[in-house]
Parts: C-alpha cells; sequence; structure tokens
C-alpha cells in the first residue's frame, strides 16, 4: 500500500482494517493511536459521515449522546425531530425522552420549529461537550 491511501476496505460506512488478520474499525483505531488508550463509550462521528475518521469529527460519548447524533430518517423536513403536517399546514417538532414521544409543539414558520426542537434538547439533555468538560 502506498503513502496516504486509505487503508482498509468499507464496512456499513466503517473503514475498517485488518492488523496482525484482526479486523478493527478505522475511527476505534484514530481514538486509541491519538488518545493512547480506548475509548470510555462509544465513538460518535460528530458530522455523521462515517468514513471521516479525522480526530476533530470524532468524540467518546454514552450510547445515548450517540443515538441523539444519528442521522436524520423519516424527516420531510431534514431536520431532526422536525416534520410538516400537510392536514394541519403546519410544522410539527417532537422530542424522545425514555422511550416517550414529548410533542413540543406545531409551528407555521420551519425555523421556529427548528429552533423549538432545539431548545427542548438543550433543556433536557444540556449540553454534553460542555458538562463533560466541567467534570
Amino acid at each position: 500500500m502506498q503513502a496516504g491511501a486509505k487503508a482498509g476496505c468499507s464496512k456499513e460506512g466503517y473503514r475498517q482494517v485488518y492488523v496482525d488478520g484482526v479486523p478493527y474499525l478505522a475511527h476505534r483505531l484514530a481514538w486509541k493511536m491519538t488518545h493512547g488508550s480506548d475509548p470510555v463509550g462509544q465513538i460518535d462521528h460528530i458530522d455523521g459521515n462515517r468514513s471521516n475518521n479525522r480526530i476533530a469529527n470524532l468524540r467518546d460519548v454514552t450510547p445515548r449522546e450517540n443515538n441523539r447524533n444519528r442521522h436524520v430518517c423519516n424527516s420531510n423536513t431534514g431536520y431532526r425531530g422536525v416534520s410538516y403536517c400537510k392536514a394541519k399546514r403546519r410544522y410539527l417538532a417532537d422530542i424522545g425522552l425514555n422511550g416517550h414521544v414529548i410533542h413540543i409543539g406545531r409551528f407555521i414558520e420551519l425555523s421556529c420549529a427548528v429552533k423549538a426542537r432545539q431548545c427542548a434538547e438543550k433543556w433536557l439533555f444540556g449540553n454534553p461537550e460542555k458538562d463533560r468538560e466541567a467534570a
């Protein structure tokens, strides 16, 4: 292999590298090589791109924190927890907490629904990065 070339192969969007015949996920190797130890929790790709293994894009998080950063799915707006209801002609904002869906509200403007969702996230979950720095 040539220096600077991508190592390994892709497995479900993640880079997988073999070392002495043992498969490793590239983001976990990058973390260990940079920090000198395995992560305490899960490695989260901040931008959601599983193949972007730059250290600045990786963080050690709990499974709950990692799930909050999942890619948007089943959203017709592109924003997590915000969808458009044609029947009501409003944007709906919801958030999940302990297995329950909490209805935040209905909004005429998409930007208002997104801001309400972000405020609910901050209020319910705080800021994990700041909380970790304070500890």
